[in-house]
């Protein structure tokens, strides 16, 4: 059985409901594609004919700035195209705060009980903007219910108060979680924010960095 995932970036993303429609402009594309056709092995019928090739993508791809596909069983690209190329990555970037959060539970520095404050600063700035979880200012929520809205409903509100509770600040926890990037092999990738907002590109990873 063959297991694959795809990463590909069709000039649209999306950030707490607003679009982020292309890759950075600061970073040049590479020219072209590279695609790698790789027979796999297969449990059930035995090795792959190794005349057998992946077919080219269809033309309505030409469009696509970035792609890749990745067969998570073999460990091989299957389909490159500029992806080391810089991008916006939007809400995905609240992926990395679900597992800096996930991965101080893992140590026992952080419980799913412990009760945060919705501050006053982040209920101003996050309050009305995005999607979010209608967080009252001076209410207290767990980290638990926090971690639902940010997975469930993409809540920016959340993001700014898991940030601020745990790490004391947006700024510190940032910090852990480019840390924790650095520590996965995440070397052309860096988070400005919590949750993904337009930080006027100081937020973006590559799709290589994506596997």
């Amino acid at each position: 059985m063959r297991t694959v995932v795809s990463v590909g970036i069709l000039g649209l993303a999306v950030a707490g409901g607003i679009a982020a429609s292309r890759p950075l402009l600061s970073e040049p594309a590479q020219a072209g594609s590279t695609m790698m056709a790789v027979p796999l092995p297969d449990a059930a019928t035995g090795p792959v004919n190794p005349a057998a090739v992946m077919p080219q993508p269809p033309a309505e791809l030409d469009g696509v700035p970035i792609a890749m596909l990745y067969d998570l069983h073999s460990g091989q690209t299957l389909f490159a195209r500029n992806i080391d190329q810089r991008f916006l990555p939007a809400s995905v970037t609240k992926v990395m705060t679900l597992y800096t959060a996930f991965d101080l539970m893992a140590q026992g520095k952080l419980s799913p009980d412990r009760m945060l404050t919705v501050s006053p600063a982040a209920w101003k700035e996050w309050h009305a903007k995005g999607s979010r979880m209608f967080l009252a200012e001076g209410s207290r929520v767990s980290v638990h219910d926090l971690l639902m809205g940010i997975a469930n409903v993409s809540a920016n509100d959340g993001c700014a108060v898991l940030a601020e509770g745990v790490a004391g600040s947006v700024d510190g926890w940032v910090a852990m979680m480019n840390a924790r990037a650095r520590e996965l092999g995440m070397a052309h990738s860096h988070f400005g924010t919590p949750m993904g907002w337009m930080d006027e590109g100081n937020t973006y990873y590559t799709a290589r960095d994506l596997t």
